[in-house]
């Protein structure tokens, strides 16, 4: 089993600074990677009948790569923890950042309305 490069270390570790590019589905010529950190997760489906991921070693780390037309473009991830429970869940990378950078940077100076931009807004996707 492979073993984990450093940007998912960091993602581990809660040190990331774009989960966005390590996590989720990524485009890879004829194929897709999927990745998923899912800490509870004893085993993860890609989708209700999909493929198993596949665990990188020593970590909560999921990952898998599939042909671009064997997977929906929903995302669903099916997981069984480790009480043997089945959970259902979309991906949340599958969605792009909410905040800009310039947003993250007025926020990191004391100067964003936050209330405005962490607040619940209706979003159409």
């Amino acid at each position: 089993m492979a073993h984990p490069s450093p940007d998912l270390i960091k993602v581990i570790e809660a040190r990331h600074h774009d989960p966005f590019t390590v996590l989720g589905r990524h485009d890879q010529g004829d194929t897709e990677l999927f990745r998923a950190f899912i800490p509870r997760a004893e085993t993860i489906f890609l989708g209700s009948d999909g493929p198993e991921m596949q665990r990188l070693q020593g970590t909560d780390l999921f990952e898998l790569s599939v042909a671009k037309t064997t997977v929906s473009s929903e995302n669903q991830l099916v997981w069984i923890d480790k009480q043997g429970q089945k959970h259902q869940t979309v991906d949340p990378y599958r969605f792009l950042p909410q905040l800009s950078d310039f947003d993250l940077h007025l926020f990191s100076e004391g100067k964003h309305w936050a209330f405005i931009a962490f607040s619940a807004q209706i979003r159409i996707m």
